[in-house]
């Protein structure tokens, strides 16, 4: 994206508007939209003048720059846990605040997205969520088989989600790498705490491969799912992700012109 400085340069220089315009003959309604870098359009003599009077090249006065975002989600279960002693104090809790399901077995994380730009104020996305819930071993329900995700917006969950599945489905393969692997931490740090003191029976994690899919509920995530997770369930460490160096996405190198991501769990 190119964007105009200036108003950087004028500000610089105790130059107006005004003046400018006077001096230029650049009208003062074409001047201001350049000012505000809200022009969509300038002509090549309009360059031309500005260069000229203000004794600079086009790199002065021009310059590319590229939105970046980051994605923050919130894992609001583990303050509920901080508040709890038992596991009745547990599932009043949890009903009352609706961030997991009782039985441990489902988690609701909340999230948004902001786009960052030199040029506009930063644009944050109405709030959606997602659960991370987990599939039991049909021969062996002591044991988790799989994990699964949902993406959705709204209790009624019938919100578009064009901008969310649109920034995943964007995801460079390390962007992506990032992503899987702090909410799939988040998540089993607190399933841990909820195994080890509220609810001991629910099933465990096997060192090894995991089946971890993730779907948005109108259907407009389409990145490559399913995929395997190497677990490694010690005391310190709890995923390894060097399985998530050779998934499908990797070979789609990201557009230049996409947006680059920080994910931050907050």
């Amino acid at each position: 994206m190119l964007y105009f400085k200036l108003d950087k340069i004028m500000d610089d220089r105790g130059l107006n508007i005004n003046k400018v315009s006077s001096e230029t003959k650049i009208s003062r309604p074409s001047l201001t939209a350049i000012y505000n870098n809200e022009s969509r359009g300038v002509q090549f003599d309009t360059l031309e003048k500005l260069m000229k009077y203000l004794n600079v090249h086009l790199n002065d006065l021009i310059e590319e720059t590229k939105e970046t975002a980051t994605l923050k989600f919130e894992n609001s279960i583990s303050k509920v846990l901080n508040n709890a002693t038992n596991v009745n104090d547990l599932n009043i809790l949890v009903k009352d605040s609706d961030k997991v399901l009782p039985g441990g077995e489902l988690q609701v994380f909340s999230a948004t997205i902001t786009i960052h730009s030199k040029i506009n104020k930063d644009i944050v996305s109405a709030p959606f969520h997602f659960v991370i819930k987990i599939v039991r071993n049909p021969n062996n329900p002591t044991k988790i088989l799989s994990l699964s995700s949902l993406f959705y917006r709204s209790n009624s969950k019938d919100e578009p989600l064009d901008d969310v599945t649109t920034a995943i489905n964007s995801f460079a393969p390390i962007e992506m790498k990032s992503f899987i692997s702090k909410i799939l931490d988040s998540w089993l740090k607190t399933y841990k705490k909820i195994k080890s003191t509220f609810i001991p029976d629910i099933p465990e994690l096997d060192d090894g491969l995991i089946l971890f899919t993730m779907e948005s509920f109108d259907k407009t995530l389409s990145k490559a799912f399913p995929i395997l997770v190497k677990t490694t369930v010690t005391k310190d460490k709890y995923f390894s992700y060097e399985t998530l160096d050779s998934l499908p996405f990797n070979v789609d190198a990201k557009k230049e012109d996409s947006i680059a991501f920080t994910i931050k769990e907050i």
